[in-house]
């Protein structure tokens, strides 16, 4: 089975929670990693050490390829410039701008997903995940992948963490899906404009489960987060 984890944004990379990827996913004969992550984060809190703060291309490949296991692969990394992007504000909650941006890494990473795909072949199941958040419970990656043989617009998804608005609401900082599904996560950016503020306000998960719903893809809430506890201990 070939899995690709997709990460985007601050490169927050706590060492418990960056490793439980390693651990917890089952059932997977390759791992392919793919970030989009942002290279200026002089400004923002809680990176890691200076290195992360304006990082070295090279250097954050080394970084990352000296943790991955045996059948983990970095399959593409690419840092952006908020600076140079069309969003220019820092990550932040209430705007819609910083909603964007959060949002365009997330297309900007699966883009790089799907150009690999092309070449490389079909993944079986896409990850979308970020490195501050630990898996707290073994997942069996085959059983998701067999659910989703016989019911293909699945988007598994953590059962807490949910944040709504308006009726609608999700945890939006990790899924499990088809590769097809996530394309259609992934973009929405190129839909926001037409969903904020007409139909709802500038509210990320509330934004993403109009979003998927819209499209006929169905929440199954059953994956267990944790958050870091131990600050102190990053790569």
């Amino acid at each position: 089975m070939r899995v690709a984890i997709i990460i985007s944004g601050q490169p927050r990379f706590q060492k418990a929670d960056f490793e439980s990827h390693f651990t917890q996913f089952k059932g997977a004969d390759r791992i392919d990693w793919f970030f989009y992550l942002w290279q200026n984060n002089e400004k923002i809190i809680n990176i890691p050490s200076n290195w992360w703060n304006i990082p070295d291309a090279n250097w954050a490949a080394e970084k990352i390829n000296s943790v991955l296991p045996k059948n983990h692969v970095l399959a593409r990394l690419v840092l952006g410039n908020y600076d140079l992007e069309k969003y220019k504000t820092l990550p932040g909650i209430g705007s819609i701008e910083a909603t964007k941006l959060q949002w365009h890494g997330v297309k900007q990473v699966d883009l790089l997903r799907q150009d690999i795909q092309k070449k490389w072949g079909h993944y079986d199941l896409v990850i979308r995940s970020r490195v501050d958040r630990a898996i707290a419970k073994e997942v069996c990656l085959q059983e998701i992948k067999k659910e989703l043989d016989f019911v293909p617009n699945l988007v598994y998804t953590p059962n807490h963490s949910r944040h709504y608005c308006q009726g609608y609401g999700m945890c939006d900082t990790f899924a499990i899906t088809t590769p097809e599904n996530m394309s259609i996560y992934s973009d929405l950016i190129n839909y926001i404009d037409e969903y904020c503020p007409s139909i709802l306000p500038a509210h990320p998960e509330a934004l993403l489960h109009y979003h998927l719903t819209k499209n006929r893809l169905i929440l199954r809430e059953s994956l267990e987060m944790t958050y870091s506890t131990d600050y102190s201990i990053w790569y």
